[in-house]
């Protein structure tokens, strides 16, 4: 059996969350000795993420984003624009010859879809794989639907993509788990999607996550290490911390972020969990849905009608990957050179304007 890394459930910002996918990406095509990897990670100050090669102009409100609070980068992985403001995302990085996951993009793409649907059964929620590809124009992920993506009630939950390079794989991937509506509505800022703003109200608290997109359009790919205002570093005068993308702020204990399903604590969750069943509760989605012609998606608060503990769902998400993998899961930190070199990218690439703006360095 198969042992990968896990790199626990950390916050970081913007720019260190994709400087260190990238890293750990780079690190496996350069053979520095990093396993098979799955990580976990949420997002602080929360984000807006959009894909490599998609083009901010006419698409992002990037006043919007700032009076939101939300930084803005770009992915090293292809695909449309995801709000990560309560989500959890999770990435995967391992060689393309690994035995575990079949060859091929959309090989890949359905395994690991269904890794998540089995961690999302266990939570009884009856998650379902999309059969066919529902296109979009919006350019925000959760507006259309990929062969092989996650649906619950017939609406996308998670987002992914996926970027290879050299005998390497990335995916990305987001889980809505707070309900996210009105803070997309209000980022889309081209006229031809000024109708899914329509009759929304400003939202006074904020909503929350999600990633992806369509893994064919992303064959190959091409908390604060270092101060950033407005999207540059500044010059401070001191080198960066690295040490502090080792530590990130473990999130794997904090109730805080959510109250979780049990109020014991446990995760409770169910070896022989079948979606056929459904849950013993009432499936209250909501009454507003796709009112302003606005493509729906939905949360895991959403779906459960309260609070969902982050560390629930990613107790579910390992659970899932263990068993349709059939691997184990060590707990491991990030090695020196990882370390040094998602610093690197943190100063000379994420932090930056040209590339978060352009798509360039």
């Amino acid at each position: 059996m198969q042992s990968w890394r896990l790199l626990d459930l950390a916050a970081y910002n913007a720019y260190a969350n994709m400087a260190i996918d990238e890293a750990v990406l780079r690190a496996c095509i350069q053979q520095k000795g990093s396993p098979a990897t799955i990580r976990f990670y949420t997002w602080v100050p929360p984000a807006v993420s959009i894909g490599r090669l998609q083009k901010i102009g006419g698409n992002l409100d990037l006043a919007q984003a700032k009076e939101l609070g939300l930084d803005v980068v770009r992915r090293p992985t292809g695909g449309r624009m995801v709000l990560h403001k309560g989500d959890v995302t999770y990435s995967l990085i391992f060689t393309e010859n690994n035995p575990v996951i079949p060859r091929g993009i959309l090989a890949s793409y359905q395994k690991i879809s269904q890794a998540v649907q089995r961690g999302l059964w266990l939570l009884g929620i009856p998650a379902q794989i999309s059969l066919e590809r529902k296109a979009s124009h919006s350019p925000f992920c959760f507006s259309g639907v990929a062969k092989h993506e996650i649906l619950v009630h017939g609406k996308k939950i998670i987002g992914n993509a996926q970027r290879r390079e050299k005998g390497a794989c990335l995916q990305q991937g987001s889980m809505m788990v707070e309900d996210q509506q009105a803070v997309v509505r209000r980022l889309l800022s081209c006229a031809r999607y000024s109708s899914f703003r329509q009759g929304f109200p400003n939202p006074a608290e904020g909503a929350n996550p999600a990633e992806g997109a369509n893994p064919a359009e992303n064959a190959n790919l091409a908390e604060n290490a270092n101060p950033v205002s407005n999207g540059n570093p500044v010059d401070s005068g001191r080198p960066l911390d690295k040490g502090i993308l080792a530590r990130g702020a473990n999130l794997s204990g904090e109730a805080n972020l959510a109250e979780g399903l049990n109020p014991a604590g446990e995760s409770n969750l169910s070896a022989t969990a079948d979606p056929a069943k459904g849950l013993s509760r009432s499936w209250a989605l909501g009454s507003n849905r796709n009112g302003c012609g606005m493509p729906e998606f939905i949360s895991l608060e959403e779906v459960f009608c309260s609070p969902v503990a982050v560390s629930l769902i990613k107790e579910a998400l390992i659970r899932g990957f263990e068993e349709t993998f059939h691997i184990s899961f060590t707990y491991g930190s990030l090695t020196d050179w990882e370390e040094e070199e998602a610093a690197r990218l943190i100063q000379e690439k994420y932090s930056r304007d040209l590339w978060n703006k352009e798509g360039h360095v």
